[in-house]
């Protein structure tokens, strides 16, 4: 199964009667305003691009994708989710984790047993957490990376 074929389904193998596009003569469409590279990966696999995006079975979205959400026709697909942020954010997943730990007492593991020690630095009570448990000379064997906010972004 392709990348494509892994998002546009949800990440599960659909049944093998389902049909690809909601057009009967089979030809996948997306609608793409900006991205040369997802463009070209969409060609590649056989997608032909739509100038309207009301006939799009994907919408390949930078911006404005929030309006989009309510709008989604039954066969149409977003490469954006409903606060998406919440996972994709360093700091939110930080913070999403950490509360998971506190909340949760059903599951023998947590945050730990997923991801190294996370600190989010903007968050003054954070911020003293991870100040206090520095060694008083650095080292090499405890080195941290630091992950600025909204800098990165793919860059």
């Amino acid at each position: 199964m392709s990348l494509l074929s892994f998002l546009k389904w949800g990440g599960k193998r659909r049944p093998a009667a389902t049909t690809d596009t909601h057009e009967s003569n089979g030809t996948r469409m997306y609608w793409d305003p900006a991205s040369k590279n997802a463009s070209a990966v969409f060609a590649a696999a056989g997608y032909h691009f739509v100038a309207d995006p009301a006939d799009a079975d994907i919408l390949w979205m930078r911006k404005g994708y929030d309006e989009w959400f309510d709008r989604l026709k039954p066969f149409q697909l977003l490469n954006h989710f409903p606060h998406e942020d919440a996972l994709t954010d360093k700091g939110y997943l930080a913070e999403h984790l950490q509360r998971f730990d506190r909340a949760q007492t059903k599951y023998a593991f947590g945050a730990a047993t997923l991801v190294p020690d996370t600190y989010c630095l903007y968050s003054p009570s954070e911020r003293r957490r991870f100040v206090d448990q520095l060694p008083p000379e650095d080292s090499p064997e405890r080195l941290w990376i630091l992950k600025p906010a909204g800098w990165s972004r793919g860059r």
